[in-house]
């Protein structure tokens, strides 16, 4: 309960209905799909049209033993405010590619190190690099590259990889970013059903299903590369990180209601929600109109960001007791 608060309650009784969901050992075979040779040919074209554009705006490629990246130093003129280099991890997709929007955002300018990540990007990859070996190459490329802090960025599955950051390099991160992250509250079964299991009862899980979990290198990751109990990240390991946690609240996948509370019971919340297709710009435009607008807290405080499509009210609990402020977006 210290860990997970009233987001982890289970009912008196015995259910003999229930069933370990033993995905590493269970056959991955059935599970996978096939899929034809063309799609692998398009997303690899995709890809090499995606380089020629990271070229173009000053990255260049890089290898660190066991993982590929892009790197591009500081585009800002000298003298202008700099933030922490960018490190990015990105989730299960075809590749960095479909991140382009939200990257020309995220790094507008800065310092950036995308990590490239073929064995859950439909590379045909079925060797998907080691927790300690994807830690290893990142600490040599910062190394590299003169880095001592960075921003650790990571989506969807690249939220574990920026838990590894936390647990086995936290001297590097000093911020994090969590985006629709699935290392929280990874020991309740939800991502696991939710992703490797369940049968689908719309449309949208249909397509989830059929474009990304039966994929055979996405299908060999996670059934037979993935250890859940040194992927999760605990809320009080990032007590003393600057972070973001974006949720969306429509998530298909993981658990974000119980995100939402596990975290309000470890730190106070500063709650804000946005609509669906609206920014946070937009947001604070609307709280300096109203004259609600503050300071954000500085220090080593986290902040938690939830992009939800539903409205929802600010918490008004009485959160005296933590030590930490969370800023609720």
């Amino acid at each position: 309960k210290r860990r997970f608060g009233d987001a982890c309650r289970f009912k008196p009784g015995y259910n003999p209905e229930v069933r370990c969901s033993r995905f590493t050992l269970h056959p991955a075979s059935p599970s996978t799909m096939h899929r034809p040779l063309a799609l692998y040919v398009g997303i690899a074209v995709a890809k090499v049209v995606f380089h020629t554009l990271l070229f173009q705006a000053g990255f260049m490629p890089y290898r660190c033993g066991a993982i590929a990246y892009w790197y591009r130093p500081s585009a800002r003129e000298k003298g202008a405010l700099e933030p922490l280099p960018l490190v990015f991890f990105h989730g299960i997709s075809p590749g960095l590619f479909v991140y382009i929007p939200m990257l020309k955002n995220l790094i507008s300018g800065r310092a950036a190190l995308l990590v490239e990540m073929p064995h859950v990007g439909m590379g045909l990859c079925l060797k998907p690099p080691s927790r300690e070996a994807t830690i290893r190459g990142v600490r040599r490329a910062l190394k590299r590259h003169g880095v001592e802090k960075a921003c650790v960025v990571g989506h969807s599955y690249g939220s574990f990889c920026a838990a590894w950051m936390v647990h086995e390099a936290p001297e590097v991160v000093g911020q994090l970013v969590l985006l629709d992250p699935m290392c929280l509250l990874l020991a309740l079964p939800d991502v696991t059903y939710n992703f490797l299991y369940r049968t689908p009862s719309n449309l949208r899980e249909r397509a989830m299903s059929v474009a990304a979990a039966s994929e055979i290198g996405i299908n060999n990751t996670l059934r037979r590369h993935f250890w859940w109990f040194n992927s999760i990240l605990f809320a009080h390991e990032i007590q003393d990180i600057p972070t973001v946690v974006h949720l969306a609240g429509r998530d298909s996948i993981a658990p974000s209601g119980s995100i939402r509370e596990y975290l309000r019971a470890h730190f106070q919340l500063n709650e804000t929600v946005l609509r669906a297709g609206e920014t946070t710009e937009q947001q604070e435009e609307k709280k300096s109109k109203k004259g609600l607008a503050g300071s954000s807290s500085g220090g080593g405080g986290s902040s938690f960001s939830s992009s939800s499509s539903s409205s929802s009210s600010s918490s008004s609990s009485n959160n005296a007791g933590h030590s930490r402020t969370l800023e609720l977006i």
